[in-house]
């Protein structure tokens, strides 16, 4: 078997993957029905399909197929669209509550510009195409065309593209996770440790494309090429992370949440009766437990809510309820019936989802060095 064929081989693992995680994301909108949000699922499967199809113009080109050539407009629109749709699903997820408009430029741009090099591609026979394309030393005997500029600086265009993206990926992350502490109490969930390496799939996913039809123009020897591996993963550790839920979707603030209201709910709760609605209903142990959930019983709303918190205890409303948690597991220890209990079911019992989320919860609390007063 020849080299490029080898190499074609090799690159059908990602179209694999990249097949599989779509089908996984499609039966996971079809499991959640209309019980809560799921657009974000959807988005997240059409990026998979995205990443097929760039992987699938990789292979036609190590293939050395003239269909690559013509195409190429559309592998330039795929990559950039791969971007565009990663950061709209990471755009859905990290929302604070407010629920803005995604901007349909993100979309209208990625058209705009290969559509503009598909126009220009017309203007130019398959040779001088395949020429620029599959380019190689002789390409530089001459003087270059602005064409063949423009084609040779896409790779690098591909690659700013994706860290532009991931600039504003990253902005919007460190956004969210502020909110999502004083909106829930799940610390699996609120952690979002897993969206760092989202971020470097977001770059990986963009550049690698490129990089392998670089590899192969170049003459880069397959064994080479395995810094690629990882992206296969990623693409299924997206996709699981998605599936089991973990994440958390920050409801919309409601309408009534005005100035006026909050002064009116300013009035209903201080933090005596906080805190004995808290001893005394438990409501953190409940692992899954969200700040909305407390809005009934407290007659007040959200934004007043959190506010109190972190006026009165100087913390966030997630590190609020997991000190509670902590000190319910020490009251637990005392009981003489629990004697028998692993630690792990204790740390259930008082509303942790896990060991890691307690130690977790632990370390947070002793670098505070202080439990707030009353609690």
């Amino acid at each position: 078997m020849d080299n490029e064929f080898l190499s074609a081989l090799f690159y059908t693992v990602f179209i694999t993957t990249s097949l599989m995680s779509a089908f996984v994301c499609f039966r996971h909108y079809r499991a959640v029905g209309s019980r809560r949000p799921r657009r974000h699922i959807l988005i997240l499967m059409l990026t998979y399909i995205a990443t097929l199809f760039c992987w699938l113009e990789v292979i036609f080109i190590m293939m050395n197929l003239p269909l690559a050539v013509y195409i190429n407009p559309f592998f330039a629109w795929v990559c950039m669209m791969n971007v565009v749709l990663l950061y709209h699903f990471f755009y859905i997820v990290t929302d604070v509550g407010r629920h803005t408009r995604f901007s349909p430029f993100h979309y209208v741009a990625p058209l705009v510009l290969a559509g503009g090099l598909a126009v220009w591609s017309t203007t130019k026979s398959y040779a001088e195409l395949a020429e620029v394309f599959f380019f190689d030393g002789h390409i530089f005997e001459s003087s270059l065309s602005p064409f063949t500029i423009v084609y040779m600086l896409s790779p690098l265009s591909y690659t700013l593209y994706g860290i532009f993206y991931g600039v504003l990926t990253y902005i919007r992350l460190l956004r969210y996770r502020r909110a999502v502490m004083d909106y829930s109490a799940d610390a699996r969930c609120t952690s979002m440790e897993w969206i760092n390496y989202f971020l470097i799939f977001l770059l990986a996913s963009t550049i690698a494309p490129v990089l392998s039809v670089l590899a192969v123009n170049l003459g880069i020897p397959m064994w080479m090429q395995v810094f690629l591996i990882p992206i296969p993963i990623g693409l299924m550790f997206l996709a699981y992370n998605v599936v089991i839920d973990n994440y958390v979707i920050i409801a919309p603030l409601q309408a009534q949440e005005t100035d006026e209201e909050m002064q009116k709910t300013s009035r209903l709760i201080i933090r005596s009766r906080f805190e004995q609605y808290m001893e005394k209903q438990k409501p953190y142990l409940n692992p899954n437990l969200c700040i909305t959930d407390l809005l009934p019983d407290l007659c007040t709303n959200r934004t007043y809510l959190s506010n109190f918190i972190n006026r009165e205890y100087h913390m966030s409303f997630n590190a609020l309820i997991n000190n509670y948690r902590l000190r319910e597991i020490d009251r637990l220890r005392l009981e003489p019936h629990r004697k028998q209990q692993s630690s792990l079911e204790l740390i259930k019992k008082a509303g942790f989802s896990s060991y890691r989320n307690y130690i977790t919860a632990g370390k947070q609390q002793y670098r505070r060095k202080l439990i707030p007063q009353g609690i």
